[in-house]
């Protein structure tokens, strides 16, 4: 199973459309954004997904209600969120809230969180730790968006700018 994962949209159109391009070009599965849309307006460039999305809040989510209503047959979360995908355990939030404990605990394949705008894999005995960074490139000027790969227990960043390495 393929998932992809984003976050830290912030409304910026063309990143979430580039992002969107990639997700259907490789064939995911499910996406999973882990916060920080923004505007419900946002769900129309959504809209182009081949896949199921599901949406934990982040803390730049305002209008929750209207977000449900516009990303209608779309799952939210508060996080942290807790998924059994084709055998693997992942936990998904926005901020990171105790990572170190959750590392610690190998009960988890993959932990996932976005927030701080950098991109991140790490691995720790067989724990991926994941934040795909920011898709709307507001911060760090490098847009990513990230893949996991469970079959393969394989997590890699996706650089959404001209070379595609971030540049």
């Amino acid at each position: 199973m393929k998932i992809g994962f984003i976050s830290d949209t912030h409304e910026q159109v063309k990143m979430i459309q580039k992002a969107v391009d990639v997700f259907n070009s490789i064939s995911c599965d499910m996406v999973i954004h882990l916060g920080d849309i923004c505007s419900p307006i946002m769900a129309a460039h959504f809209k182009a997904l081949k896949m199921p999305m599901k949406i934990i809040f982040g803390n730049n989510d305002g209008d929750r209600d209207f977000l449900r209503e516009r990303f209608n047959n779309t799952e939210f979360y508060n996080g942290p969120r807790t998924f059994n995908l084709q055998g693997k355990r992942a936990i998904c939030m926005h901020e990171p809230i105790l990572i170190k404990e959750l590392m610690a605990s190998d009960g988890y394949d993959m932990i996932a969180y976005g927030h701080t705008h950098r991109a991140k894999i790490e691995l720790f005995h067989k724990t991926i730790l994941l934040n795909p960074g920011e898709a709307s490139g507001l911060i760090t000027d490098k847009p990513s968006i990230a893949l996991w790969d469970t079959q393969k227990h394989n997590a890699e960043l996706i650089y959404l700018s001209e070379d595609q390495n971030g540049k």
